[in-house]
């Protein structure tokens, strides 16, 4: 057993596994590269069955099964370790849940070819196979999407509603609470909305396909046309009460402690935060937040923002809307109620910006930012002169005094302006330093998305 223990001790050394966290790392190496270690594997394997089965109150037919089991869900028997099993009567595989099956699968539209790669098949089986549960499963998905008349090229995303609570004493008002209906609107267009009925729900689940298409051929506008679905059935949620699984068909149909929950998501959906909502109350939220960037940019705006948060929304609503200023004055306060208070270091940066160079400059952008850009370049540049943190502080600090003694409407009667430039760069350094963004290549990089908020919040210190 020396090779096994020195595989384990080689995890054991490594700085990010150490002793604690060695052994499942060992065990995975093991499982991924069986046939390198068949011969101690062999070694270990009565040892481990016979103190597994002393743990066991029953006799060992159990293990059996649990072997039977593992080998079907891992795709293959286990290359000699245990001995090969098949079902009974040389029945197959279902290649839908892994359950046995002799009955030979027959495409339909929109799903898997009968020859095409599967998991859940045997070695010995050419031929894919599905269960009696399966069965009916394919006919009802395969005849929902026969009705909506998909074409065969569609890329289908579908959503499962259901209620997590049950009314009774309902059958006098039967007919009436059948025909509520639940009618969502697609964004800007009808093309990605909803509509059904509670009538609709006489299963536990409503299943709802949709065809995301776009004519761009670039991801930007599909990932963003997908995520726009989701918004869709968010909002059935909201406006229903039930609740949504977006998940691919032939699956172990689960519920869970969600509102809406992706089993799916593709990492702009994680990014945006509509893998999964919580409640209710988040899901009203994040519609909002989605129908700001939708209103300013329906065809790729959610592949622009990514996240969000701060520093990708505004700059993405600069570059949307045709006066920033008064756009800010207007819709500034709604949108930091959808952006929470992550901003707040921002803000009080621009304040602290507002009283040393005035608040007059309403019109100017390039007024509004001055100091802040002199700032983020003073920096920069004494940092890539190798200056201390001091040093840069000290040197950018000059730097903003100079704009702001230059400026002649400035009123300077009673403030102590040195001191104030050397508070206001000691609070950009913090900020930077807190997210990360203290070197020149970050600041390079962030350096107009940065300035972009810290615009955002100097429009509405001025306002208020």
């Amino acid at each position: 057993m020396h090779k096994i223990g020195q595989i384990r001790q080689n995890f054991a050394d490594e700085e990010d596994v150490g002793g604690q966290k060695c052994k499942p790392y060992t065990v995975h190496e093991l499982v991924r590269n069986q046939n390198n270690y068949i011969e101690p594997l062999k070694l270990l394997h009565d040892s481990a069955k016979n103190a597994i089965l002393s743990k066991l109150e029953a006799e060992s037919s159990l293990l059996d099964s649990i072997i039977q089991l593992i080998g079907a869900y891992n795709e293959e028997t286990s290359k000699g370790i245990v001995a090969e099993t098949f079902p009974e009567g040389k029945k197959q595989i279902c290649f839908m849940c892994g359950a046995v099956a002799d009955m030979d699968y027959k495409p339909g539209k929109h799903f898997l070819q009968s020859g095409g790669f599967t998991k859940r098949t045997s070695l010995d089986d050419q031929y894919k196979r599905y269960c009696d549960a399966c069965q009916i499963e394919f006919q009802l998905i395969n005849d929902i999407i026969k009705v909506r008349d998909f074409k065969e090229t569609d890329n289908l995303i579908f959503f499962y509603f259901y209620f997590d609570s049950i009314f009774i004493n309902v059958d006098a008002f039967n007919e009436q609470m059948s025909k509520v209906e639940i009618n969502v609107k697609g964004t800007k267009t009808e093309k990605l909305g909803l509509n059904f009925t509670l009538g609709d729900f006489n299963t536990p689940f409503h299943i709802e396909p949709m065809a995301i298409r776009s004519k761009q051929k670039d991801n930007s506008s599909k990932s963003t046309r997908r995520a726009r679905a989701i918004h869709t059935a968010i909002k059935a949620c909201t406006n229903s009460g039930c609740k949504c699984v977006s998940t691919s068909p032939y699956t172990l149909m689960r519920t869970y402690d969600y509102v809406f929950y992706n089993e799916k998501p593709t990492t702009l959906e994680k990014n945006i935060g509509i893998d999964h909502i919580s409640n209710f109350r988040g899901a009203g939220l994040k519609i909002e937040q989605l129908d700001l960037i939708n209103q300013l940019d329906g065809l790729k705006g959610l592949h622009s923002v990514q996240q969000f948060i701060p520093i990708n929304v505004v700059p993405f609503v600069k570059s949307k809307v045709e006066n920033f200023a008064s756009w800010v004055i207007k819709n500034g306060d709604y949108l930091k109620k959808l952006l929470g208070d992550e901003n707040l270091e921002m803000k009080e940066i621009a304040k602290k910006g507002e009283i040393l160079f005035g608040k007059h400059f309403g019109n100017s952008s390039y007024k509004r930012v001055k100091i802040f850009r002199t700032a983020l370049d003073s920096l920069m540049s004494s940092m890539a002169q190798k200056y201390s943190d001091e040093e840069a502080i000290r040197f950018a600090a000059a730097e903003v005094w100079k704009d702001v003694e230059r400026e002649q409407y400035s009123p300077k009667k009673g403030k102590d302006i040195p001191t104030d430039c050397l508070d206001y760069i000691q609070s950009i350094v913090v900020y930077l330093k807190k997210h990360g963004l203290w070197n020149v290549k970050k600041i390079s990089q962030w350096g107009n998305p940065l300035t972009d908020l810290y615009e955002f919040e100097y429009i509405l210190a001025i306002k208020t």
